[in-house]
C-alpha cells in the first residue's frame, strides 16, 4: 500500500440508521520533518519499513526492548483446505510505527528484518498521536469485517457461487454486487462469503 506524505486519514464511511455499512478506507501517511535538533529529544511515533512478511516479527523484537511499538492488524478471511479461518494480517503491508527519540530511531535499524526508516523532506517522518488514535478507531469499527472497497476483486469462498471471482460494483450493508467475468453476470453476494485477494494473486 502506498503511503502518500500528506495527512494521515482513516476514513470510514458509516451509515447513521443502519449501523455500518461499509468501509472505505483511505490510509495517508501525514508526515511533517523534524526541522528543530530539540526534536531529537522528544518521544514521538516514526514509521519503519520492514521486510516483506516480517512485521509481527519485528514487533516481537522492538517489543523486547521496552520500546512502544504498534502494527495495526486487521482480521480476514482465509480458506484452510476445508474450512474458513479468520487471520490477522497487517494493514500497511511492510509497515510498523514505533514511538521514541530519533536517537533510539536509528539504532533499531539494526534489528533484523528492520529495512529503512521512513523519511520525509530529509528528515525522520513523524506520525501524530491522533493520527495513531483514528487508525485504532478504524479498526475498532472494522473488527470482524474485511475492508472490501467498489473496484476490489475478491474471491467468493462459499455459497453457490464457491470458487469463482468477481469485481465489486457495489457494497450495501451485507451485501456485495459483483461482476463475474467468467460468466458475465452481475449477482448479489453476502459480504461473509467474500475474500479480498491478495496482491499478485489477481487473475
Amino acid at each position: 500500500m502506498q503511503l502518500i506524505c500528506s495527512q494521515f486519514a482513516v476514513k470510514s464511511k458509516l451509515n447513521k440508521d443502519n449501523g455500518f455499512t461499509y468501509i472505505l478506507s483511505t490510509f495517508i501517511l501525514s508526515t511533517f520533518a523534524a526541522t528543530t535538533p530539540k526534536l531529537q529529544h522528544y518521544m514521538s511515533w516514526f514509521v519503519l519499513y520492514t521486510s516483506a512478511r516480517a512485521e509481527k516479527r519485528v514487533l516481537d523484537r522492538i517489543s523486547e526492548m521496552e520500546i512502544e511499538v504498534y502494527l495495526p492488524l486487521h482480521k480476514v478471511k482465509r480458506r484452510w483446505s476445508d474450512r474458513i479461518k479468520l487471520i490477522e494480517i497487517p494493514l500497511f503491508n511492510s509497515y510498523i510505527f514505533v514511538k521514541c527519540n530519533e536517537h533510539k530511531l536509528r539504532e533499531l535499524l539494526l534489528i533484523y528484518g528492520v529495512s529503512r526508516i521512513v523519511y520525509y523532506l530529509g528528515k525522520p517522518a513523524i506520525v501524530r498521536d491522533c493520527e495513531i488514535d483514528s487508525i485504532k478507531e478504524f479498526l475498532e469499527v472494522a473488527a470482524h469485517k474485511e475492508i472490501i472497497t467498489c473496484g476490489d476483486e475478491v474471491d467468493i469462498i462459499c455459497g453457490p457461487f464457491e470458487n469463482r471471482g468477481g469485481k465489486v460494483l457495489e457494497i450495501g450493508d451485507k451485501w456485495a454486487k459483483l461482476y463475474l467475468k467468467e460468466l458475465g453476470a452481475k449477482i448479489y453476494v453476502s459480504l461473509l462469503e467474500l475474500s479480498k485477494k491478495e496482491i499478485g494473486n489477481k487473475k
